[in-house]
């Protein structure tokens, strides 16, 4: 069977089934300003971000796009079931936004590091003398505990409503913390290595973390099933992105579930460059997907989910990814310029085709081909460009015929078309 009877094998498979394994994640910008950081209310759908050279917090409303300077004076912390959210303003205060009313609460010390809400919203943890303590709202006491807390990350994970997944002090284990008797037990310890991220969701069976440079140099998600005392991996990426397999990287970190706990994201952090990539588990379907190639200048390891499909993350400015490879989802709630557009023709072509795009506003354009396996082949732009429409000749440079994919990237948006070449 000839190369060009299987591109016509593959095209056709993808007809019907999608391009679900290959089509990039859709990119939103909410702000281009130098961003340090940020926080998402589901409930109100809206980001907040801080801006340290303006010395403010902003709030950027979702549906209507709007961004305004907020009503709070630091970047709150949100509850997870109630509309409440704590953040410092010359004390610990705390702000409900069903009643609009702003309360304080003494005992509670403000260290946005270490403070989060426990799953069900009856407590807070947070630091205090370098302690970890806890304040339950239901019996109004707090509890220190005797865990010296140094560094906030990677962040705690809770494991019921009071108890609490910690790294012990060589990063070699992890130890379940009760955070009103201060009672800590191991739970697992690996066999070589220190674990550099780890992350639990409650009620699930498993703690999935990752190793400080694996010995092959090539990072992996492990995952440790608690009741069965059983350790696997469920991502290598040597293995599930062959065409990233190069000892740059360093580890993955920012290991979070989606709020409905059947999307784990993640990020790899590079070791010799300045780069890193996102990375999304999805658990019905027992699959990883990459969002980008394996060098995108992607500057994060701060990042929020928006809902179950979306995250918020910091690459300088503030942008967004759809992970659910949807538009339409993105697009209900996100103003995103509809008049970008990107196409060839002919297409199909023989040696040439023209590229063709239109940008709503000037920006810096990068345009790549990459084949069906995800495999950048050629780039064909990377320069600025002002708004309107533009075009490049593009001549085929020794590709097999075959399909491949024509990606386009702005400052605000991605783009990707399929292209044919048949010769």
């Amino acid at each position: 069977m000839n190369y060009s009877i299987v591109s016509i094998i593959i095209f056709t498979l993808i007809l019907l089934f999608g391009l679900d394994a290959l089509v990039f994640a859709q990119k939103f910008t909410i702000s281009q300003y130098p961003t340090d950081n940020i926080s998402v209310d589901r409930i109100g759908d809206k980001v907040y971000m801080w801006r340290t050279m303006e010395n403010k917090t902003y709030e950027y409303n979702i549906k209507t796009g709007i961004e305004k300077i907020s009503r709070f004076k630091d970047v709150p912390i949100f509850s997870n079931k109630k509309h409440i959210a704590v953040y410092y303003d010359n004390a610990t205060l705390f702000y409900d936004f069903e009643k609009d009313s702003t309360y304080s609460i003494p005992d509670v010390v403000y260290d946005r590091h270490f403070l989060s809400f426990s799953p069900n919203d009856s407590g807070i943890v947070t630091k205090e003398k370098d302690r970890l303590t806890y304040y339950s709202f239901t019996k109004k006491k707090k509890y220190t505990t005797d865990i010296y807390l140094t560094t906030p990350w990677p962040p705690n994970s809770w494991s019921s409503d009071t108890t609490l997944l910690t790294l012990n002090l060589d990063k070699t284990g992890i130890n379940e913390l009760n955070c009103i008797t201060g009672v800590q037990k191991t739970i697992f310890t690996v066999n070589s290595g220190t674990i550099y991220w780890f992350n639990h969701s409650v009620g699930s069976e498993f703690i999935s973390y990752s190793l400080l440079l694996e010995k092959d140099n090539n990072p992996k998600i492990h995952r440790y099933y608690i009741k069965a005392q059983k350790d696997s991996i469920i991502f290598d990426i040597s293995k599930d992105v062959p065409q990233c397999n190069v000892p740059v990287f360093l580890s993955f970190v920012c290991m979070k579930w989606s709020p409905d706990n059947k999307k784990f994201s993640f990020i790899s952090y590079f070791y010799t460059i300045s780069a890193s990539q996102s990375f999304c588990f999805y658990s019905e379907s027992n699959k990883t997907k990459m969002f980008g190639d394996c060098y995108s200048a992607l500057f994060t390891d701060t990042y929020e989910w928006l809902n179950n499909d979306t995250i918020i993350y910091i690459d300088k400015g503030v942008y967004g990814y759809n992970l659910n490879n949807n538009t339409s989802a993105v697009l209900e709630d996100i103003t995103i310029p509809s008049k970008l557009k990107l196409s060839n023709y002919p297409n199909p072509f023989n040696s040439s085709t023209i590229i063709s795009f239109t940008l709503t506003r000037n920006s810096h354009v990068i345009i790549k081909i990459y084949d069906v396996l995800g495999r950048e082949v050629k780039e064909i732009a990377n320069d600025y460009y002002t708004e309107g429409y533009h075009s490049i000749n593009f001549k085929e440079n020794n590709l097999s015929s075959g399909m491949y994919l024509l990606r386009l990237i702005t400052n605000e948006n991605v783009i990707t078309k399929k292209m044919i070449l048949q010769k």
